[in-house]
C-alpha cells in the first residue's frame, strides 16, 4: 500500500464515480486512502453511500453551499493523514500501472513533486530530465498533467493550497502557489496519459465566460509570476494561454459546435490551422512554448 491519498472533486455526476475509484483500486498498489468530496447542489447521492460502505478506504466529505473545485481539493489536503496527495477528476481514469510507477520513484527520489506525462515530453526539443525544480518546469513550458501530479505533503503542506478565487486555471494556481519555495520535482513519463469519458454538466460550458474566468486568474496570479520569472515570462504566459483557448475554440468549431461561431475570426482562425499543421508535423509541440531567452541561461 502507497502512502498516499487520491482526491476526488464531483459536481452533480456522481454516476461517473464507480468507474473512477475502480481505476484507482485497479491498480496492483493500492492508495492509503481515497476522499471523494461532494460539491453538489443536490442531495448526497446514494451510490456514493453504498461504494463507501464496500471500500474501506474511501471517505465521503460533503463540501457545502457548492463550493468551488478549488475549496473542494483544499478540504481533501486539510483532512488527509498521509504522507503524499494527489487527485483525478471524476470523469478521469487512471491507467493500469500507473501507482506502480509512482511508488518505483516515490522514495528512491527526493523530490517533493512528481509530475507524470507521455512519451511526446520524451521527444521534446528541451529533454524533460533536465527540469528539476517548478520554476523550470514553467520556462520549459509544461503544464500540470491532470490527474497526474502527486506532491509531498510531508514537505509542501503549509504551502499547498488552492485560491477560491481562481474559477479557471485550477492546477496552475497550485503551481502558482509552490513558486515561493520552488520545490523541486521529477518527470515520470509513461508511455500512456490519463483516461477520459465523456461527461456532460461541466461547470465551465461557455467559451466567453472561460476566457473572462482565465483573464482575471492571470491578474491574480501576476505578482508572483512577474517576482519569481520576470515580466516577459509573464507576457509570454498571457499570450499562451490565449492562443491555447484559441485553439480550444477553433477544434471544437470544426468538430461542429456551431453555437461557437459568434466568437469566430478568420485572422484567428488561419493561426489556429498554421498552429494545427506544425502540431502535426512536430507531435512534440507543446501547449505552452518553451520561454527560450531564459532557457538557454538556465542550459547552456
Amino acid at each position: 500500500m502507497l502512502d498516499i491519498t487520491v482526491c476526488i472533486a464531483t459536481f452533480n455526476r456522481s454516476h461517473l464515480l464507480d468507474g473512477c475509484i475502480r481505476s484507482i483500486l485497479d491498480n496492483n498498489i493500492t492508495a492509503k486512502q481515497i476522499h471523494v468530496v461532494d460539491n453538489s447542489t443536490s442531495e448526497v447521492h446514494q451510490h456514493i453511500n453504498s461504494f463507501v460502505s464496500q471500500s474501506y478506504s474511501v471517505t465521503y466529505i460533503k463540501s457545502f453551499g457548492s463550493a468551488s473545485l478549488a475549496v473542494a481539493r483544499n478540504l481533501s489536503i486539510i483532512a488527509t493523514t498521509s504522507e503524499f496527495w494527489t487527485f483525478l477528476d471524476d470523469d478521469d481514469r487512471w491507467p493500469l500501472g500507473y501507482l506502480n510507477s509512482i511508488a518505483r520513484n516515490i522514495h528512491t527520489k527526493s523530490h517533493n513533486v512528481i509530475l507524470t506525462y507521455d512519451n511526446l515530453f520524451a521527444q521534446s526539443d528541451y529533454s524533460p530530465y533536465l527540469i528539476t525544480s517548478l520554476s523550470s518546469a514553467f520556462l520549459m513550458g509544461l503544464t500540470p498533467p491532470v490527474g497526474m501530479q502527486v506532491y509531498n505533503l510531508k514537505q509542501l503542506r503549509s504551502h499547498l493550497k488552492y485560491s477560491s478565487l481562481i474559477r479557471t486555471g485550477i492546477d496552475h494556481d497550485l503551481w502558482v502557489s509552490l513558486l515561493d519555495i520552488n520545490p523541486s520535482l521529477f518527470i515520470n513519463p509513461l508511455p500512456f496519459n490519463i483516461l477520459s469519458v465523456p461527461a456532460t454538466n461541466r461547470i465551465t460550458q461557455s467559451y466567453y465566460s472561460r476566457k473572462q474566468n482565465i483573464m482575471q486568474s492571470l491578474t491574480i496570479w501576476q505578482p508572483v509570476l512577474v517576482r519569481h520569472l520576470g515580466t516577459e515570462f509573464y507576457v509570454h504566459f498571457i499570450n499562451s494561454y490565449n492562443i491555447s483557448l484559441d485553439d480550444l475554440l477553433y477544434s471544437k468549431i470544426l468538430h461542429g459546435h456551431i453555437n461557437l461561431l459568434p466568437y469566430f475570426s478568420l485572422f484567428n482562425f488561419m493561426r489556429f490551422l498554421f498552429r494545427y499543421i506544425t502540431k502535426k508535423l512536430h507531435s512534440s509541440y507543446p501547449m505552452f512554448p518553451p520561454f527560450t531567452c531564459s532557457l538557454l541561461r538556465l542550459y547552456p
